[in-house]
């Protein structure tokens, strides 16, 4: 867990960027109690791999989004 600083932002330790492969372009998916930073690469090729199925959709409508 890491705080943010006085202007909202986090630092990610060098290891983990590394290990993540983080770095340019990320984006940040939120979940109900965190957030998880991705490559956006990553992201990109791993949700056209597993497209949206009618099962999110039910977990988001019962989730009232």
């Amino acid at each position: 867990m890491t705080a943010m600083d006085n202007q909202g932002r986090i630092l990610i330790p060098v290891l983990l960027r590394e290990s993540a492969q983080v770095r340019d372009e990320v984006k940040c998916p939120g979940h109900l109690k965190y957030l998880e930073i991705w490559n956006a690469e990553t992201l990109r090729r791993q949700l056209d791999e597993l497209p949206f199925s009618e099962e999110h959709e039910q977990t988001l409508s019962r989730l009232g989004i």
